[in-house]
């Protein structure tokens, strides 16, 4: 019997003021089973270094993008 291992994604376009929101949002999944990306289009990645889950967040920023 092959295992397989199943991972979800969790894409987010965001702004450092939705930080409290987004917070909210990936505190009710369980991190082991999730890939979360924010898309920040105000380029503040700064901002979420202080949330315990950002370290295992992808976060991509492209300058001048308001649009994905």
């Amino acid at each position: 019997v092959e295992h397989q291992s199943h991972r979800n994604l969790l894409a987010i376009s965001t702004g450092i003021k939705q930080n409290e929101n987004v917070d909210t949002i990936v505190q009710k999944f369980f991190l082991e089973n999730f890939t979360f990306i924010l898309f920040h289009y105000d380029c503040n990645v700064v901002g979420w270094k202080d949330l315990e889950w950002s370290n295992k967040a992808i976060h991509i920023v492209a300058h001048n993008q308001t649009k994905w």
